[in-house]
């Protein structure tokens, strides 16, 4: 950060600036960090008041016109949030527990077991400007790699994952990928791909659906900005996803 005597201001005379140093404000770092009402206060029992107090509104000034706007954390979490684009997926009560739909710049899956709707979820969305990569499936992509006979095949799966991250963030795309269940110790039903890959995903969805129905449950199972266990039900048909 540069010092404060480096920006030029006239309000920063030799002996406002000795002022400031004796308060620890050296830089413009030093500025930003201390309490400006803290500041104007001691330099309201100084003698000259009024020209310690010019310096500090010259300062914070110079920084509002000359430098990006100063945002706190709520400031910022609001700007991003404006700024998000999201994939509808064609059904209302799917699109709400997601706040809009599939996210670009994140990683999505959808994992469940066989005929529980995931392709289909792939397919109902809506593709008018949509910039989406779909993988279907991700398990029967690296599952071959992880068999006893490539001693490499952990590594070589989290390097997928971590390349459709950076595809995800660098081209600001949505990219979604479904998963299939397997069944693990005491023969409870888990995602394929093991604990480590759960990590990839910004969101992950379980979906599932009854036997003999077409009622399909999709259930938030993890996101990085949002509360899980949220559901939402569809109908599955000819036509597509339909809201129960």
């Amino acid at each position: 950060m540069p010092s404060l005597e480096s920006l030029g201001l006239s309000s920063l005379s030799s002996f406002v600036l000795a002022f400031f140093h004796q308060l620890g404000i050296v830089s413009v770092e030093d500025f930003l960090v201390r309490d400006t009402y803290n500041v104007v206060a001691l330099a309201e029992n100084q003698t000259d008041a009024e020209q310690y107090k010019q310096a500090v509104a010259d300062i914070l000034l110079f920084l509002e016109t000359k430098h990006a706007t100063l945002l706190d954390g709520m400031d910022i979490l609001a700007l991003v949030h404006k700024n998000l684009s999201f994939h509808p997926t064609g059904c209302k009560s799917f699109d709400e527990i997601l706040l809009g739909g599939f996210r670009d710049g994140t990683v999505t899956e959808l994992f469940g077991p066989s005929s529980s709707g995931k392709t289909q979820e792939d397919q109902g969305l809506d593709r008018k400007h949509t910039a989406l990569l779909v993988v279907d499936s991700i398990s029967s992509l690296v599952s071959p790699v992880l068999s006893s006979s490539y001693m490499q095949g952990h590594a070589l799966m989290m390097t997928c994952g971590h390349t459709l991250i950076k595809i995800a963030n660098e081209n600001n795309v949505c990219v979604l990928v479904t998963n299939h269940m397997v069944t693990g110790d005491n023969r409870v039903a888990k995602s394929a791909l093991g604990e480590s890959w759960k990590v990839v995903a910004n969101a992950r969805l379980l979906v599932s659906r009854e036997a003999g129905s077409d009622i399909c449950c999709v259930s938030l199972a993890k996101h990085s900005s949002m509360s899980c266990n949220k559901k939402a039900y569809f109908r599955l048909s000819r036509a597509g996803m339909q809201i129960s």
